[in-house]
Order: structure tokens, then sequence, then C-alpha cells
């Protein structure tokens, strides 16, 4: 493949799972997240690994990786621009990016930002955060066999034909929405007004669930 992209639940080992899978289907580009469920062909399911792989002879790959999000959001996005490809020269009009970031290191749309200043805005980005099955620990990102926290992955795609986005996960939404009234960073304190653990308890009553 030119590209795989692995999701993984945190009941394994990542990097003796990214060094095997780089071993044995000897992808020019690995990159992923770890994930809280995953969805394939075949359905849901949760505790398990995943992996799309790519292969394409009209589209450019190219990964980068940025690195100390808390710290530096300029930094990491200019050390994951540095490696993109479709930034020079207009014979692949289309770009596309996947965004791949440490959902518990934060900053994520300050880092979206970073991103579209340096590029222009001439890329679709897409993706989303990495996951730990809500034990709200550690969330790791993919490159090659390693695993990364406090950082983004990002997988280019550039084409000479327009890249489609679809999605179809069958999920709805739990709940009403709500209003967020106060947050202190990556802490949520409060919704409509009302204490954010008094809503989750709330819920978890509504829906049979039990909230520790």
């Amino acid at each position: 493949p030119h590209a795989v992209i692995l999701f993984v639940s945190p009941q394994y080992d990542f990097e003796p799972l990214l060094e095997s899978l780089h071993a044995s289907c000897t992808p020019k580009l690995l990159t992923g997240c770890s994930s809280a469920g995953e969805f394939t062909s075949i359905g849901p399911s949760t505790s398990s690994a995943c992996a799309i792989a790519l292969h394409s002879d009209e589209i450019q790959f190219a990964a980068g990786l940025g690195t100390e999000l808390q710290k530096d959001r300029k930094t990491a996005a200019r050390q994951i621009v540095g490696s993109f490809r479709g930034l020079s020269g207009e014979s692949s009009p289309y770009r596309l990016a996947l965004v791949l970031t440490d959902a518990l290191a934060g900053y994520t749309e300050e880092l979206m930002e970073e991103l579209t200043v340096l590029t222009g805005g001439a890329y679709k980005l897409v993706g989303g955060g990495a996951g730990d099955e809500a034990r709200f620990q550690r969330t790791h990102v993919f490159l090659g066999a390693e695993a990364y926290t406090d950082a983004a992955v990002v997988l280019e795609m550039v084409s000479r034909k327009p890249l489609g986005i679809g999605f179809k996960h069958g999920g709805e939404p739990a709940g009403d929405g709500f209003r967020v009234t106060e947050a202190q960073g990556m802490r949520l304190i409060s919704l409509n007004s009302v204490q954010a653990a008094d809503i989750f308890e709330q819920h978890a009553q509504q829906t049979g669930q039990r909230l520790d």
C-alpha cells in the first residue's frame, strides 16, 4: 500500500503492533491513532484494531508529524506542513489532509487554524481526535512504527481529481444539545449554567448507565 491508516484500542501494545504491521504489510506510509470504538465494513466494534490500506497511481501521499501541541501549535503546524508536497505547483489542484490529534493534549482548533493559514486554505482538512475508550489517561497518534503523545499526525493526499468525503456511521444524538457556559482549557465546568457533573448524572440516570 502507498498508505495505511490504523485505528487501535488502548488494549493493545501499540509499538509491537505497529512494528509487526510495518514488517508484514510494508506500507510506504503508516499513520493512525488510538481509538474508542472502531468502524469497519462489517460493522462497529470495540477493543479491536482495524486498518485501511490505500493504493493509487493518481494520488500522491505524504505524512507529517507535529509535536509539543500543548507548548506551541504554530511550531507543530510548521513541522507538519514542512512535509507537504502539494504546496508547490498547480499540476495537482485537489488537496486533502487527514489530521489525527492527541485529543487529551487539546488545542485542536488552534492547530487547524494554523494549518489553514500556512496552507493558504488550499486543503480540505478532515480527521479527528485519538481516543482511549473513555479512560481519559493517554491518547496516541502513530507515524511509522512509533506512537506519540502531545502530537498530531497528518496524511496528505494530493490528486488531479477531486477527492470525495463521506460518512455513514449510524450515530444519533444521545439527547438535547447544551451550550458550554464555562470551561478551562480541556476541562468542562458547566452546561446551560448548570454544573457539568450534574448534567452527566442526570443523563446517566435517564439512560440506565452507571456513572462513577
